[in-house]
């Protein structure tokens, strides 16, 4: 068998099922059977038409590929188009021929001559998230969610389901801060900070010390939503 031939057929579905059937074991302690494997058959073409298929797939996949990473860069010039959008509708407003102000902010610069500044701490509440010992994960079922960063990954706007529950005697036992419906709950740690992924959970919640909530800030959270 050719090599260049064996690289796609490697990555197709047919070998890749095959793969699945040779596997013995479960979780980690999963092994492929290589006994099973080199006993499989396969279809094989003669070595002239395998080098035919090779070039072909080779020529196919390269345009394919360009074609992505064109489009990659065309979605990321969009991405940033949309931010320019939001960052001008929300700092400037729509109307571009309103007077402006100076806002007093280095950051910011001028806004709406009509326009107030305020800071959020006076029209915002933050709330922390609570320690969450791992004898209390894994409960489906309970009367609070209780959300871990892996609950705001989601593309979804809202949440309304977890992964884990407890308790209203749990929560009154460890004293833990209940957050209130219609917050946006953000991460402050890992590839979720790095996205900017944010939720707005939909019913009294609990959220882990790796998370802060924050209450009344919807316009601004529905302006800014990815």
């Amino acid at each position: 068998m050719l090599l260049a031939f064996f690289k796609h057929l490697g990555k197709s579905k047919l070998f890749i099922e095959l793969l699945k059937m040779c596997v013995t074991g479960i979780r980690e302690g999963q092994n492929i059977d290589y006994n099973v494997l080199k006993n499989s058959m396969i279809p094989l073409p003669p070595k002239e038409e395998q080098d035919k298929i090779a070039k072909f797939l080779d020529n196919r996949l390269s345009k394919i590929n360009r074609f992505i990473k064109a489009k990659k860069k065309e979605i990321e010039l969009f991405k940033e188009l949309k931010q320019a959008i939001i960052n001008q509708a929300i700092t400037k407003g729509i109307d571009p021929s309103v007077p402006k102000k100076d806002s007093g902010v280095e950051w910011l610069g001028e806004i709406p001559e009509h326009w107030e500044i305020k800071r959020i701490k006076n029209n915002n509440r933050l709330y922390n998230g609570n320690a969450f010992p791992i004898e209390y994960q894994g409960n489906d079922f309970g009367e609070i969610p209780f959300y871990k960063v892996s609950d705001i990954n989601k593309a979804e706007i809202f949440v309304s389901e977890s992964n884990n529950y407890v308790s209203r005697e749990l929560v009154n036992n460890n004293r833990w801060t209940i957050i209130p419906s219609n917050c946006i709950l953000f991460a402050k740690i890992g590839e979720a900070l790095k996205k900017n992924h944010r939720k707005i959970n939909k019913k009294v919640c609990l959220i882990d010390n790796n998370m802060q909530a924050m209450y009344h800030m919807r316009l601004i959270y529905y302006s800014n939503i990815t």
